[in-house]
């Protein structure tokens, strides 16, 4: 899917980014997600509440943040910059740092893991 129905049909808020892991030779950004599966649209009672996703970003021509472990750093908002370029905006609560990370790909694909 592309970034902007990626958007439209996942709420992210509150989710924690564990890891990033980034493969710029193969243009591949992977995120490992603590996901709040109780704050989507189509969520039921008696559902898995939270759990680990895989988010992959394919076809990345750029990508501006960190890599390695986030420590939960927990996501408040992504905001679309283009059809193809999104920006995540997170907090880091054991720090009490924000943070960004901007990144440029052709298309998300997302898995539970």
């Amino acid at each position: 899917m592309n970034i902007e129905d990626l958007i439209q049909q996942y709420n992210f808020h509150d989710s924690s980014i564990e890891s990033v892991q980034y493969d710029a030779s193969n243009g591949k950004l992977d995120l490992t997600i603590d996901f709040c599966f109780w704050m989507q649209s189509d969520y039921k009672k008696g559902m898995l509440e939270t759990g680990m996703i895989l988010l992959s970003f394919i076809g990345v021509s750029y990508f501006n943040g960190k890599t390695g472990n986030y420590n939960s750093a927990t996501i408040l908002k992504l905001t679309p910059q283009s059809s193809n370029e999104i920006l995540i905006s997170l907090l880091d609560e054991y720090r009490n740092d924000y943070f960004e990370i901007t990144i440029v790909a052709t298309e998300a694909v997302m898995q539970i893991i």
